[in-house]
């Protein structure tokens, strides 16, 4: 939409919708790059592709506290529907990803979880078995 139709919209803004629409585009693609940055690294991290002391210092490269709606600007009210639309689908997904981000802390700071209950029978049952 950006490099398209959004184009073609900025040009019909005023001076403070045109700058409005600079920050608001600025906002969403930073937004957009952080998150997507952010999933790639869980990618990595669910993979084994980084230790845990490299996944820590590229975690601290991806800001998502600083990338959310920001202040009102002056004009924002003659922003198009369409890039309306596309931030508010951006700051749902970080709201989202914040939740996910959150959770994922909680449990590293809980620590390795202990066997399921099944599984710790299972185990025993095994050395029964092995020992009888």
């Amino acid at each position: 939409y950006l490099d398209g139709p959004g184009r073609k919209d900025a040009r019909l803004l005023d001076r403070n919708g045109a700058i409005a629409y600079a920050t608001e585009s600025m906002r969403l693609t930073t937004r957009l790059m952080q998150l997507a940055s952010w999933l790639l690294l869980q990618r990595a991290i669910s993979a084994g592709e980084l230790s845990p002391e490299d996944a820590r210092k590229e975690k601290q490269r991806i800001s998502l506290t600083d990338i959310g709606a920001g202040h009102p600007l002056s004009g924002s009210d003659q922003l198009p529907e369409n890039l309306m639309q596309l931030v508010e689908r951006s700051l749902h997904l970080h709201h989202r990803i914040l939740k996910l981000d959150a959770m994922l802390a909680a449990k590293a700071k809980a620590g390795p979880q202990s066997e399921s209950p099944v599984t710790e029978q299972l185990d025993r049952l095994a050395r029964a078995y092995k020992a009888g």
